[in-house]
């Protein structure tokens, strides 16, 4: 990724102040502010994972209620009995298996609910086998696409694995509805600082008396940290919704598996990060301009 580290709050992408040190070339003493940032452009990635959030509920309420129209159809498909072995003493020819009606059936219902959502090729593409074995396992893939017969067994096994794929979505449905209920309101207050940020930074700080710019320095300090206090919360919700997902070692969390294609893996502590350098900036220029008044 491209995005900070969630242990570390301030960790995003260093804003470039421009500002000038105090002994500057023309023995100038004013301190410049730091340079104004586009407070929407820090703001994206927010937006863009608040987009991406809605697209994925999306899709796992189609995925949810296409395995719930597979085992609607299969439980009406009737699975034939295990074919007995023939005693002939006269050598078998090899043949061809031929599925039977059942496992077309089987077939033909997958095809129709699950490899039928809208998004299935831009997310999946894959071939019916390769559904199979990936949503149930390669033993029910085995069977359903070389076997001859569909047999009760293999039916009592893929209606498992299909109640399975459905609770499965229902969780991972969970886990979007509460990251972004946590992500909604960490951008309401990030929205906030940023937009309060942004006044503080609009006047000219040698214009400023030395009381007001103590309130100035006081109010960075206050909302440095809110942010700090932002991150922290969204650090523990992270682990809570990755517990309750108990996701494998492919993905260590749950903002890795959600967010594993944008710019930032984190966008909430990476805007922190972002606003974090702002308000140190401004903080410090501030301090340097008091300084100056002594």
């Amino acid at each position: 990724m491209a995005a900070s580290d969630p242990s570390d709050p301030n960790d995003g992408e260093n804003t470039d102040t421009g500002n000038e040190s105090l002994s500057q070339p023309n023995g100038g003493v004013n301190e410049e502010r730091p340079r104004a940032v586009d407070h929407e452009a820090v703001l994206k990635p927010l937006r863009e994972a608040t987009e991406s959030l809605d697209l994925e509920r999306r899709r796992l309420v189609d995925e949810r209620q296409a395995f719930e129209a597979f085992r609607s159809r299969i439980s009406r498909i009737s699975a034939s009995e295990t074919p007995t072995p023939s005693t002939s003493s006269k050598p078998l020819q090899r043949k061809e298996q031929v599925p039977g009606t059942g496992l077309v059936a089987v077939r033909d219902a997958y095809r129709e609910t699950v490899m039928g959502v809208p998004h299935y090729e831009a997310e999946y593409n894959d071939t019916y086998p390769q559904s199979l074995a990936a949503e149930f396992s390669p033993e029910v893939a085995v069977a359903l696409t070389q076997g001859s017969v569909f047999t009760e067994r293999y039916n009592r096994l893929l209606c498992a694995k299909t109640k399975e794929s459905i609770e499965e979505r229902e969780q991972f449905i969970t886990a979007v509805d509460t990251e972004r209920e946590s992500l909604t309101r960490a951008a309401d207050r990030l929205r906030s600082i940023a937009e309060e940020l942004q006044t503080l930074g609009e006047p000219s700080l040698s214009d400023l008396d030395y009381g007001t710019l103590d309130a100035y320095r006081v109010r960075t300090e206050t909302l440095e940290s809110n942010c700090d206090a932002i991150a922290r919360r969204r650090q523990r919700e992270h682990a809570a919704t990755s517990r309750s997902l108990q996701l494998d070692d492919t993905l260590p969390d749950v903002a890795t598996y959600l967010y594993q294609d944008h710019s930032v893996t984190y966008p909430a502590l990476a805007t922190v990060g972002r606003l974090g350098d702002e308000l140190r900036d401004l903080r410090e220029s501030i301090e340097r301009e008091m300084l100056l008044r002594r």
